[in-house]
């Protein structure tokens, strides 16, 4: 069993993380507005302001280190968000100070380039995280109500959510048919396939494995998912979510598409599978948190979540 971070209430304080990439000023006035306006206080670090920004780094490893940890001993914020995605997890995982996160459980909030920090919380906490927008890729911009929505309700819900709802004319498809049961694991495949064989290295045995991406041709969908199968990741998952490939297909030269990259790679595996489950890098986008049992009923291509994600 995970440990359960606590849930948000109206009121609590969100502090926002600059583990990755930099964020335009705006961008962080406007995501901090918005989070303002739902009736949450705001707390950010000072690297993450655009004037610190290191080449495609929110600052550099130590600056960033150094807030995420500042940020973590800070005992007055409920939860943290990712400033936003890009790049730089990698670079700065393994310095962080997970035992202050330990000791005062919270929810960690973002997608993309975070996927890294979910496997890391996992490993050196034993905690639920939430895969989710981030305060300038989507509470700065035009977040719309069905994210929105979903997010704050598992967030600040106590109890178990059950079935997740489906974006409207978003069309999910069975890829394998069956029913299982098991935690959640996963996010970004590019993130997941780098983290192979370094100290947050996965377990995907009895889980439910979720991999989205964003922006790579097939031919890359199809190395990546290859070398997860080689590293044996498929052999023994309780099911597989493919969530939203957003940007990648191309329709200038001879390819695969994505939908027949997963028929040759994953359908072998026969496991309940399910296709274009709206998770990733899209909008509307499902939020998922990683850690919570769950369950996959591929026939009806729904999810339902059989615990609550904070307490």
């Amino acid at each position: 069993m995970m440990i359960k971070p606590k849930r948000l209430i109206s009121g609590d304080t969100i502090g926002i993380l600059p583990s990755s990439s930099s964020a335009r000023e705006w961008e962080l006035q406007a995501g901090v507005n918005r989070l303002r306006s739902l009736g949450f206080n705001v707390k950010f670090s000072e690297h993450c302001q655009e004037k610190y920004a290191h080449g495609y780094l929110a600052a550099t490893d130590i600056e960033r280190v150094n807030d995420v940890n500042k940020m973590f001993a800070d005992e007055t914020i409920d939860a943290f968000m990712c400033l936003r995605g890009g790049y730089g997890a990698h670079r700065i995982a393994d310095k962080i100070d997970w035992q202050l996160l330990t000791n005062r459980p919270r929810l960690l909030i973002g997608y993309s380039d975070v996927t890294l920090l979910h496997l890391a919380i996992a490993k050196e906490c034993n905690m639920v995280s939430v895969q989710g927008p981030m305060l300038t890729s989507e509470f700065a911009k035009d977040i719309d109500e069905f994210t929105l929505d979903l997010f704050l309700k598992l967030v600040m819900r106590p109890e178990a959510f059950g079935v997740l709802p489906i974006p409207a004319h978003e069309n999910v498809e069975t890829l394998v048919s069956g029913m299982a049961e098991g935690p959640l694991i996963g996010g970004n495949l590019s993130l997941l396939v780098a983290a192979l064989g370094t100290k947050y290295d996965f377990d995907t045995a009895g889980k439910i494995f979720v991999l989205e991406d964003v922006g790579e041709e097939p031919y890359r969908v199809d190395r990546m998912l290859s070398q997860l199968k080689l590293a044996g990741k498929f052999d023994n998952v309780a099911a597989i979510i493919l969530g939203d490939f957003n940007n990648c297909e191309v329709f200038d030269k001879p390819s695969l598409t994505i939908h027949q990259v997963a028929e040759e790679i994953i359908k072998p595996f026969n496991k309940p599978t399910i296709y274009n489950f709206q998770t990733g890098h899209c909008m509307p986008m499902i939020s998922l948190p990683f850690g919570v049992a769950a369950r996959l009923d591929a026939d009806s291509c729904s999810l339902s979540l059989l615990e609550a994600v904070a307490v």
